[in-house]
């Protein structure tokens, strides 16, 4: 069966996916973060050229690495240390904006 989504897909390095996420499936992707094998998220609409994206990493001391990158406007935002609601959050708004931006 073809999974669709409408707006993006979230997908962890260990292959785990959501399509559409909202902040509380985001959220609960970050809880299953481990390292070495499942370290990070990205969140992505798939086949959009140039990618924009947002990639959420947990680092070594449990915090959470937020990273929001859009090549057409050749924006890129970095941002370390963040607690898991926080990275959650943010990654949702800059979704949100970042959608509207390019497709309005």
């Amino acid at each position: 069966m073809v999974q669709h989504w409408q707006y993006y897909r979230a997908e962890c390095e260990n292959g785990t996916f959501i399509n559409d996420p909202s902040e509380d499936a985001i959220f609960d992707l970050l809880m299953t973060l481990r390292q070495p094998d499942n370290g990070f998220v990205v969140i992505e609409q798939p086949g959009v050229d140039p990618p924009w994206y947002v990639c959420i990493s947990i680092m070594d001391d449990g915090e959470y690495e937020l990273e929001c990158r859009d090549q057409l406007l050749g924006t890129h935002q970095l941002e370390s240390g963040a607690s898991r609601s926080y990275a959650a959050k943010q990654a949702t708004k800059w979704l949100a904006n970042t959608y509207r931006t390019h497709n309005s």
